[in-house]
């Protein structure tokens, strides 16, 4: 009874500390996992900006470019009308002085011709004619001269009016595609600024499942440890009462069968004491069978061994459970390639987070394979603890998953790449090294 109760103690212990350790453990990986995501999120969100404000400051040197090159042709273009403009009022003016004088010189030569005719003797009426064309003349050039002034006045207004409409026209161009630029550059940093909070939203909400998800499977272990725990002491008390039962019923045999071999041994003149010794000896044997206490549990992550109930113990009597003998050699060799039982799987540093949880997913899809936790950190190396329910080739296995470089079984001994996470194991863990593609 008492190393029942003793194996019912150590298995209640092992189980709050395997509960403990494990929700600490989901609870320290979700953590991680939230910082991780918190942390690319920031990173992903910063470039997506960055990437968003380099183009709009591109976009907004172009726009100045442009519209600087877009006024320096408006204003040539003004500039050549002008000059055009003063070179056509120019040859008008002289045209038109020219034209003025020639008429001008022609009248004055036809008054003097008249003057001529009517007067040839008389000295003094060509004298008058002649100031009076030289008059004409001097009056002809100065309103050539004042029609010339006037029209170039007139073309240099003109160009002027010119020159500054272009040079309106230029700055309204060059405001319009500025304030469009800039208008298209908020536009696009909002954007970015949009896409990232999404994307940022997204990668933290998705470490959030995952750690609820992580911290909602150790919960659930624990409550299924708690639960074998309570299971282990109800059938280890079952089992105490049908061991009591069957140490006394076998005691009074004893001692019954014991009686008549005495009197039976006077008759023939045996040892009473040759006797009693016997049956000592085999009522010992009978109290000191611990009666299937090495069926009891063991606490551990993953598998549960089976507990026996009375019903057991009364229909086998005194037959002792059977045992599985070990394979043969020759089928050891042969299956050095398969993994069986608890397994700890290592990914040396530095590892990603999308490598990790992949690998992750791709295990708990795996047949026979029951991942039980996870630990460690990115810079550090991650170790990830698996149960193999069933002989399988988890080399040839991961060795297949997407990602994967290399997957090969650490040599004992040998020095670690990943730190192992002993949980007070009875032997070293069989271990894994996955190098997964840069």
């Amino acid at each position: 009874e008492e190393t029942a109760n003793q194996v019912v103690e150590e298995a209640k212990n092992k189980a709050e500390d395997d509960t403990s350790r494990v929700v600490s453990e989901a609870e320290e990986t979700a953590n991680q996992i939230m910082e991780e995501a918190k942390n690319k999120a920031e990173d992903d969100a910063s470039n997506i900006v960055a990437q968003a404000e380099e183009k709009a400051n591109q976009i907004m040197e172009e726009a100045k470019n442009k519209a600087e090159d877009d006024a320096g042709n408006i204003l040539s273009e003004a500039e050549q009308s002008r000059s055009q403009i003063l070179d056509e009022a120019k040859k008008k003016a002289e045209d038109d002085a020219s034209q003025i004088v020639a008429q001008a010189e022609q009248r004055a030569s036809q008054i003097i011709e008249e003057a001529s005719n009517r007067a040839v003797d008389d000295s003094q009426i060509v004298s008058a004619a002649e100031q009076t064309g030289s008059r004409i003349l001097h009056e002809t050039k100065k309103r050539a001269q004042d029609r010339a002034m006037t029209i170039l006045a007139e073309a240099d207004e003109t160009a002027r009016q010119v020159v500054d409409e272009a040079r309106l026209k230029a700055e309204d161009h060059v405001h319009k595609l500025v304030a469009e630029a800039e208008q298209r550059a908020k536009q696009i940093i909002e954007e970015a600024k949009n896409e990232a909070e999404g994307q940022a939203m997204t990668i933290v909400g998705e470490a959030e499942r995952r750690g609820s998800q992580i911290i909602g499977e150790a919960n659930e272990k624990a409550v299924d440890a708690a639960q074998l725990a309570s299971e282990v002491q109800e059938s280890t008390g079952q089992i105490m009462d049908q061991v009591k039962k069957k140490a006394k019923s076998d005691a009074q045999i004893v001692e019954r069968e014991a009686a008549r071999l005495l009197a039976r041994a006077k008759n023939k003149r045996i040892r009473e004491a040759d006797v009693k010794e016997v049956f000592d000896r085999l009522r010992q044997n009978l109290l000191s069978q611990p009666y299937g206490f090495e069926e009891l549990p063991v606490i551990s992550k993953g598998r549960k061994k089976s507990v026996p109930r009375p019903a057991e113990i009364e229909e086998h009597g005194d037959e002792q459970v059977e045992t599985r003998t070990e394979e043969p050699q020759a089928r050891e060799e042969e299956l050095d390639d398969l993994f069986d039982g608890h397994v700890e799987l290592a990914l040396p540093p530095p590892i990603g987070l999308e490598s990790m949880l992949q690998i992750h997913k791709l295990l708990k899809q795996t047949p026979h394979v029951n991942v039980l936790n996870l630990g460690g950190s990115v810079d550090k190396g991650i170790t990830i603890r698996v149960l193999v329910e069933a002989p399988t080739p988890l080399l040839e296995v991961i060795g297949a998953f997407p990602g994967v470089s290399e997957a090969s079984e650490e040599v004992p001994g040998a020095d670690k790449l990943v730190p192992s996470r002993q949980d007070g194991e009875e032997y070293p863990l069989r271990r894994i090294i996955i190098a997964t593609k840069q």
